[in-house]
């Protein structure tokens, strides 16, 4: 009789690691690539909507922005996980507005290079 092996399964925080390290390459290149690159080069009209698909940095900025869409359903599946062992749910709620309008000044800054 052969033993069975154990499961293995990522646990909370390698899938909150994965999920920030997926976001934060999205981020990158959203913002540096597309709105810090190209987006002012099709504005200048040193590049052109034709020839951006032979671009370089057009082909690295679609494997990074593919790769960041990752993070989204691990980030709902964390949130939801949160949400179902939490004994304080308004706490819980609180923390997560907070960062979230804490983070949204840094965003701004970022894409739309505004404060608010």
């Amino acid at each position: 009789m052969t033993a069975l092996s154990p499961r293995r399964t990522f646990s909370g925080t390698a899938l909150k690691t994965i999920a920030c390290i997926t976001m934060l390459v999205d981020h990158i290149g959203a913002s540096c690539i597309e709105a810090g690159i190209l987006t002012p080069g099709l504005d200048a009209g040193t590049l052109s909507q034709d020839t951006l698909s032979a671009y370089p940095l057009y082909r690295l900025d679609m494997v990074l922005r593919f790769t960041g869409r990752l993070a989204f359903p691990l980030f709902c599946f964390l949130l939801v996980e949160g949400f179902v062992h939490t004994h304080n749910v308004k706490g819980y709620l609180g923390r997560l507005v907070l960062f979230g309008l804490l983070s949204e000044v840094p965003f701004d800054l970022a894409f739309f290079r505004t404060p608010l």
